[in-house]
């Protein structure tokens, strides 16, 4: 807030409070009560908050000259009701908007840009009617405005492909976590849920043999589960009373496997008095521990990638209403190809509720965000978990702990005073000011979430640029040696690549990628094509048929994907003719090319016999079931194991 918005804020909010006590100016009242609802949204806002900042800055300034008119004419000047009518369609208005879900809505109606500047004129119009002025500069608020809208549409899209295994719908996961909440705070628990996180012990083993572990995580313990690895955590000693609360806990963690970027938790299970966890396995462990080994050899690509990762899986947390609390590089996992895992939710809790942890362990001091470690009684928020996000990001520059060589009595001290670590000098320019800029010692000058991913995927995509331009130095001295016939023809090498558009993909710059992508007629190509027009990635709307249209060129190219998606197209009939049999015949063709999900499809159609066009052919589907499991599918594994269909 600009520093003359923000004085005037203060003689308003004093003025309204006066008016209020008064009691005799119901609708003048009405109109400072709105102005704290919509400073409170703007404070708290994680989505949007420029586009909320433009309707805050000019109802504080309209409230304040309205503070230099008689009380007693405003109140019984008909422009009032106006004026207020239009006060609560902006607190409606951006209510919405800073809330995803909300949002969405007004996304896919396309009418954001529109319903914002009709609610500016109408405020314009209102204010001069009650003979106020305006100076405010429409134009430039409309250029915020749309700034933050496509900023928000492509953070929606970014994490809507974060979510694995749910075809991107956001709602899903998050109804499903609300309605666990709920359950857990009636107490009524559907069995049926406790039941999914209950283990046996019998069924870990914890003999490896036969199986490669490189995992470095100190208090993980690799086991064998489901025929596959998994980390088993030891959580201590708990009564049967705690165990039943863990297990309510765990049931709302383990709907977060929806991102690729959490740890996929299966259960609990006691041994003895002791409570342990199982979860998914992760290669290299410990994000701390392989830095601790390997930091020197990780270059910026893969820090970047990293931290991407990381930020990602968290945007996803918060906007499913869950702070972690806890954020260090103590608490990511390293799976396969370094995709980040974040773990250890001890201490998570939903945003709106005091922390009841899954098992209370001890947030490091080091970590603690200023404004907490000066008054630890502050509520934890969204803004305490961005300063975390922060630091970590600087453990994933430095490759240490925060006040490495200070005892932690020293280290809060300088936590207090607002002493940071210094950033490591090789660290990119950009990546180093996200940094600052997320352990800032307000809270409230500190970025989203959203902001953040934002920030760091450009910063991502600028390095990888600088990179490549200095691969490519001294290619002009090239020029030399080409005569005018131009003997030296690199022909049409030297266009984007699908490589190119794979990492515009993987970086979230989804027009970029799919203009790449439309220039390459591959079968590669058209699979991501089909993909985008399928999703409405990018400034696309979803086109079923033009998506339908790439997924067959992809598929009668050979590529498996493409043939999964076309014959789920065909069998379903979205965006193309619908044809159960002949969609099927694509399915088999790229469950025989290797696709895991189309051999378990496959499998599971015959085994069950559900499409009464296909019937049932168990020896005809047990082949597949068998070769997706070996896959590692993981509803083929469960599907074999109610079965009894060995794979291994």
């Amino acid at each position: 807030m600009a520093e003359n918005v923000l004085t005037m804020c203060e003689t308003v909010l004093k003025y309204g409070r006066v008016i209020q006590d008064i009691g005799s100016f119901p609708i003048l009242g009405q109109t400072f009560l709105i102005l704290e609802t919509v400073l409170a949204i703007a404070q708290n806002a994680d989505h949007n908050v420029r586009t909320c900042n433009v309707f805050r800055d000019r109802i504080v300034i309209a409230q304040h000259t309205l503070g230099k008119y008689k009380k007693e004419e405003l109140e019984h000047n008909p422009a009032l009701i106006t004026y207020t009518k239009v006060l609560k369609d902006i607190e409606e208005f951006v209510k919405k908007i800073t809330d995803a879900k909300g949002f969405k809505k007004y996304w896919k109606a396309m009418t954001v840009k529109e319903d914002a500047a009709g609610l500016l004129d109408r405020f314009d119009q209102a204010i001069q009617d009650l003979g106020l002025n305006t100076t405010a500069d429409i134009s430039k608020d409309i250029s915020i405005i749309n700034d933050d809208i496509k900023q928000m549409q492509k953070y929606m899209e970014m994490v809507q492909t974060g979510i694995v295994g749910l075809d991107g719908k956001l709602d899903t996961v998050t109804e499903l976590v609300v309605r666990l909440q709920n359950s857990i705070k009636t107490g009524e628990v559907e069995q049926s849920v406790l039941a999914s996180v209950s283990l046996k012990a019998e069924t870990i083993k914890q003999d490896t043999a036969g199986f490669t572990d490189s995992a470095i995580a100190s208090d993980l313990k690799t086991v064998v589960w489901n025929h596959q690895l998994a980390f088993q955590k030891d959580m201590g000693y708990v009564t049967d009373v705690e165990l039943k609360e863990v297990e309510k806990d765990v049931a709302i963690l383990k709907q977060l496997q929806a991102c690729k970027n959490i740890i996929t938790l299966y259960g609990v299970f006691k041994i003895d008095t002791r409570l342990h966890l199982l979860m998914e396995h992760a290669q290299y462990g410990y994000l701390y521990d392989h830095m601790q080994v390997n930091h020197s050899n990780m270059d910026w690509s893969l820090r970047y990638s990293i931290a991407l990762g990381i930020v990602q899986g968290v945007c996803f947390m918060h906007e499913i209403g869950l702070l972690h609390h806890d954020l260090r590089a103590q608490n990511i996992l390293l799976a396969e190809h370094y995709t980040p895992k974040i773990t250890n939710f001890h201490s998570a809790r939903p945003e709106t509720e005091v922390s009841r942890p899954l098992r209370q362990g001890v947030n490091k001091i080091r970590w603690t965000p200023q404004e907490r470690a000066r008054n630890p009684r502050l509520r934890f928020n969204k803004r305490a978990d961005v300063y975390n996000v922060g630091y970590l990001l600087w453990e994933i520059a430095s490759g240490k702990i925060p006040f490495e060589n200070d005892k932690e009595f020293d280290a809060i001290r300088k936590i207090m005073e607002g002493l940071r670590d210094p950033i490591p000098k090789d660290t990119p320019e950009k990546y180093a000011e996200i940094i600052k800029k997320a352990w800032a010692p307000d809270p409230l000058s500190r970025p989203t979430i959203i902001e953040i991913y934002m920030q760091l995927e450009a910063a991502y995509r600028e390095f990888q640029g600088g990179n490549k331009k200095k691969k490519t130095a001294g290619v002009d001295e090239l020029s030399d040696l080409i005569d005018e016939d131009g003997l030296l023809d690199l022909g049409d090498n030297t266009g984007p690549s699908i490589e190119d558009a794979l990492k515009a993909h993987s970086s979230a710059s989804y027009d970029i990628a799919y203009k790449i992508f439309q220039e390459i007629d591959t079968p590669k190509a058209h699979y991501y094509c089909g993909l985008y027009n399928y999703r409405g990635l990018g400034n696309l709307e979803v086109n079923l048929e033009a998506a339908a249209e790439h997924f067959r060129k992809a598929a009668d190219g050979g590529n498996p994907d493409g043939q999964l998606r076309y014959g789920a197209a065909l069998m379903k009939g979205d965006g193309a003719h619908r044809d159960v049999k002949l969609g099927f015949d694509y399915l088999c063709k790229a469950a025989d090319n290797g696709n895991s999900a189309a051999q378990f499809n496959v499998g599971q159609i015959y085994w069950s016999g559900r499409i009464n066009e296909i019937g049932v052919d168990r020896d005809a589907g047990k082949p597949y079931l068998i070769l997706a499991a070996k896959a590692g599918h993981p509803h083929a594994k469960k599907l074999c194991i109610e079965n009894d269909i060995e794979w291994d």
